[in-house]
This record gives C-alpha cells, sequence and structure tokens, in this order.
C-alpha cells in the first residue's frame, strides 16, 4: 500500500481525470495500470475500482464538472489508504 503519493501524482491522477465522462480514455487506463488499481462495471453500471483489497465506486455517467475530480480524489484515497468519506 502507498503510504502518500508525491504531489506529481497526485497532479497526474487529477489531470487525467478531470475530463472523465463515465467511460476510461487511453490515458485514465494507462494510469490505473501504472499505480495497479484493478476495475470493472457492476451490474448497475457503475465502475468499481479496487486497490489492495480496498474498492471504491465511480459513476458510470458523466454528472457534473466535478464528477472527474472527485473520482481522482477517491482514488488518491484507495491508493493511500486513507477513509474515503464521500
Amino acid at each position: 500500500m502507498i503510504t502518500e503519493l508525491s504531489k506529481e501524482a497526485r497532479r497526474d491522477i487529477r489531470n487525467n481525470f478531470r475530463d472523465y465522462d463515465g467511460k476510461l480514455d487511453r490515458n485514465q487506463r494507462k494510469v490505473l495500470e501504472t499505480y495497479g488499481i484493478s476495475y470493472g462495471r457492476t451490474k448497475n453500471g457503475h465502475i468499481r475500482f479496487s486497490y489492495n483489497g480496498r474498492e471504491v465506486i465511480g459513476s458510470g455517467t458523466s454528472g457534473d464538472w466535478r464528477g472527474g475530480l472527485n473520482l481522482a480524489t477517491k482514488l488518491v484515497h484507495l491508493l493511500e489508504g486513507t477513509p474515503i468519506t464521500f
């Protein structure tokens, strides 16, 4: 488990997921692969991200302009092992 990501790693995740629209593009998949995060669809169409025995769920649709940034924050918390409160 990663204890704390560098500022550059956080920025990389945030910048790549800023335009998340419910579908993972090539750059987003590359970031997930780089950090060892696995993903798949739930039966309800959401995306489940897994890392080191922990999971977070992302929206399967685009939502509002903050959706990608919120997902990036969830992924950082997932990697760092910190509580995800939203």
